[in-house]
């Protein structure tokens, strides 16, 4: 069996170092870093498949590929673990598309909201490429302010992935495209072809007040997708 491929880079200021893998035997956890590889792209438009619209390579050198920006095709409002009383979202399936119905979430002084989770994404990554990124796009608006990131994720049947988050404050006056992740970043974790291509993989987003807000504050999302950059034709080594 070919073992897999993995290669540490060096991220942003505020990234940790993170290690990408290919498709045949998990090596060693790999690292994300909460907060890492996140960039404003208000109006942005979604990236063709096919070529990576960056011309970005895997640290072995293959020229990587690009899924679409995906929507799903299930949406749930999700109880979390590390909290009690989290504030559910109401009309989940607005994160579906980008059709102006938004699934949103109001909270009061001392709330924080659940996660909205987003699955069913429907990728056909071929068993023998290697996964190399895992990019979150999130269009987003806080309707008064006072809305920050708590946690954005994804989540792999069975791998637990490192969260990223955003200091500073979702936009007001537009409904913002956010992107999470980067071209050569697994969240974390050994990917592979099989985790993202499963109907149980999964994007989650949750929210917090922003500090010093006075009033109700609400959050509104109105699409969540994921692209999976991967190397069509590993190197061999």
């Amino acid at each position: 069996m070919r073992v897999a491929i993995f290669a540490a880079l060096a991220l942003s200021a505020s990234a940790a170092v993170v290690f990408a893998c290919g498709s045949d035997t998990p090596a060693s956890p790999a690292e994300a870093d909460s907060g890492g590889g996140a960039t404003d792209k208000d109006g942005g438009t979604d990236a063709p498949s096919g070529e990576d619209a960056g011309g970005n390579r895997a640290p072995t050198g293959c020229l990587l590929k690009t899924t679409d920006y995906t929507i799903g095709t299930k949406a749930d409002n999700v109880a979390r673990t590390d909290i009690q009383n989290g504030v559910d979202w109401t009309d989940v399936d607005g994160a579906l598309s980008e059709d102006g119905q938004f699934a949103s979430v109001t909270l009061e002084e001392g709330q924080e909201s659940s996660e909205l989770r987003v699955s069913g994404f429907g990728f056909t990554i071929p068993d023998t490429a290697e996964t190399w990124g895992i990019e979150v796009e999130l269009k987003r608006r806080a309707v008064d302010g006072g809305v920050e990131d708590h946690q954005i994720n994804v989540e792999v049947e069975g791998k637990p992935t490192r969260f990223k988050y955003v200091k500073g404050p979702w936009p007001t006056s537009i409904v913002g495209t956010h992107a999470y992740g980067q071209a050569v970043d697994t969240w974390g974790i050994n990917l592979f072809p099989s985790d993202v291509n499963k109907a149980t993989f999964a994007a989650k987003v949750s929210v917090k007040r922003a500090a010093n807000i006075v009033g109700p504050v609400t959050a509104i999302v109105d699409s969540l997708k994921i692209a999976v950059h991967f190397c069509p034709d590993p190197i061999k080594q």
